[in-house]
Parts: C-alpha cells; structure tokens; sequence
C-alpha cells in the first residue's frame, strides 16, 4: 500500500507529460500551437525585460532626486551654521 502513494504521482506525471508531447507533437495542429507557445512565451520575456527596466529607470530617477534634495538643503544654509550633536533621549536617567 504505501507503494502505490509514490508510484501514483510518478505514474500521473508520466501521463502528463505524455499528454503534453502529444498536444504539441499532433501532425495537424501542432505546429500552429507550438507557434502559439513561442510567441507567448517571448512575449512574456519581452514584458519582464520591460518591467524589469521601468523599474531600474524609476529607482534611478528616485535615487537622483534624493541627491538633489538633499545638496538643495546643504547648499541653502546660512554661511556658518553647525550643526549641534543632539543627545539620545534613551541615554538618560529615568525620573523617580
């Protein structure tokens, strides 16, 4: 019995995947749906290398805006000022 549970999944993966060969193997339509999975499949990629770039441009552009915030800030200070270091609040006694 516990011989049966592990050769029923291998047994149903066989038959998928035999399935499957047939699917896109057919001599009369398998050549279209082999096309089909083609076009789809570099879709696909051609929409993640987009994306992937978008999302590099957007960081990018994000990351510059930081910068020039903040060199706006540094450059906009008065001649001479210094900035004091401020005091932990946590380092404190705690009151009675």
């Amino acid at each position: 019995m516990d011989r049966r549970r592990f050769i029923a999944p291998s047994g149903l993966t066989a038959m998928a995947a035999g399935a499957a060969l047939m699917f896109f193997l057919d001599p009369d339509s398998g050549r279209r749906r082999r096309a089909l999975a083609r076009d789809k499949y570099l879709h696909g990629k051609t929409a993640l290398q987009d994306a992937t770039e978008s999302a590099v441009h957007r960081a990018a552009d994000q990351t510059r805006g930081a910068i020039a915030r903040i060199q706006n800030r540094i450059a906009s200070r008065p001649e001479g000022t210094v900035d004091l270091p401020v005091e932990d609040p946590t380092s404190g006694s705690l009151p009675s």
